[in-house]
């Protein structure tokens, strides 16, 4: 003769493997998530640490403040370009700065790298 349990424990333990269930999910996508983060992140590492160390050559008196990485843009030919703005402070002044890293993407090769301060 098999031995049933009460329905409020029933529920209750029903409740919780859903909950559990329901971390498993949460968990989980939160880790592809951030293997996708991941991912993303190493597609501009390369040339984010050019537009830092062309910066650098060009202002070597200011000390980096903060970046950031405005996107990509895919041009004709084979060729993309990495936008970023660099915040710099020399002495008593505190400025942005665009940089452009143009390359070939098949051949991972650099091509160019424009900068330009921001007005303001």
């Amino acid at each position: 003769m098999s031995q049933r349990y009460p329905k409020a424990i029933t529920g209750t333990a029903r409740a919780g493997v859903l909950l559990a269930l329901l971390a498993i999910a949460v968990w989980t996508a939160l880790a592809v998530r951030a293997e996708q983060a991941d991912a993303a992140d190493t597609t501009y590492h390369k040339w984010s640490l050019i537009a830092i160390e062309e910066t650098k050559h060009k202002y070597p008196q200011a000390s980096l403040v903060d970046y950031l990485h405005i996107g990509r843009t895919q041009l004709e030919g084979g060729l993309s370009e990495e936008k970023f703005k660099l915040w710099l402070r020399q002495a008593d002044r505190e400025f942005g700065v665009f940089v452009t890293v143009r390359f070939n993407d098949a051949e991972d090769r650099l091509i160019s790298v424009a900068m330009s301060e921001t007005p303001r």
